[in-house]
């Protein structure tokens, strides 16, 4: 893909054209990304900014040699026989990053905050809580503040 036509997708609201090729490059010579999640797909193309940047860095971390896996603390709606909703209570816990992760022996956690969404107050008491443990807290709002802070 050319800058010009980089220019023109979604991914240029989440990273800078060189990331992208260091990414696109990565996703092709890495086996344990499945074809179905190529970078190239239309899934990500169809993808929200927020969606896109934290599926981005989840592939990123593993091609890298790293774990990562995406948290879920919204729960899960339960439609009820007189059509109101109950919310079940996700594993998760509130306030929890977006993305756990593993690497080089470091555990981390991922916040991903696109545009000017900021944290929440139950956000940075899991922040402090986590790195008081020794625990690494990344917030990221473009890929390159994934790849600036695991050192590559």
């Amino acid at each position: 893909m050319t800058e010009p036509q980089f220019k023109r997708t979604r991914f240029a609201d989440v990273m800078n054209y060189e990331s992208f090729v260091i990414l696109d490059k990565k996703v092709q010579e890495t086996q344990s990304f499945p074809d179905y999640a190529k970078i190239k797909t239309v899934d990500f193309f169809n993808s929200k900014k927020t969606n896109l940047l934290t599926t981005i860095c989840v592939y990123w971390i593993k091609a890298i040699g790293g774990f990562a896996s995406r948290q879920n603390t919204t729960g899960t709606p339960i439609k009820n026989w007189d059509d109101s909703v109950t919310w079940l209570p996700a594993a998760g816990m509130v306030g929890s990053g977006d993305i756990y992760a593993m690497y080089k022996g470091r555990t981390i956690w991922i916040e991903i905050k696109y545009g000017r969404d900021t944290q929440s107050e139950k956000q940075k008491k899991f922040e402090r809580q986590v790195t008081e443990q020794g625990a690494t807290y990344l917030i990221v709002k473009r890929f390159e503040n994934l790849l600036e802070n695991l050192q590559l």
